[in-house]
């Protein structure tokens, strides 16, 4: 794993750990992987985006889940995605 995914894969663990909630892992790891300019491997780079889409998914509005399951995530299933997701990063 190379230095930079070692820092996405920190951030998320505080998430996952209950250190940050959910509202401030969208703020954070939105801003930090849109802004990111350094070289990230192949493999690294797809498990970063598929977390960056899980996690551009999540909502707290109830009534978006409803009305669209299959793209909306609230905290809980956010948290088995990325976990899922960080399962992959060697």
């Amino acid at each position: 794993m190379s230095g930079v995914s070692g820092e996405y894969r920190a951030l998320v663990e505080t998430f996952l750990a209950g250190e940050v909630d959910a509202p401030k892992l969208v703020e954070i790891y939105l801003k930090k992987f849109k802004d990111e300019t350094r070289a990230i491997p192949d493999h690294d780079f797809r498990v970063l985006d598929e977390i960056f889409a899980d996690i551009d998914s999540y909502t707290s509005d109830i009534s978006l889940i409803r009305e669209n399951p299959r793209f909306y995530l609230d905290e809980a299933q956010l948290r088995v995605k990325v976990a899922e997701a960080l399962n992959r990063l060697p």
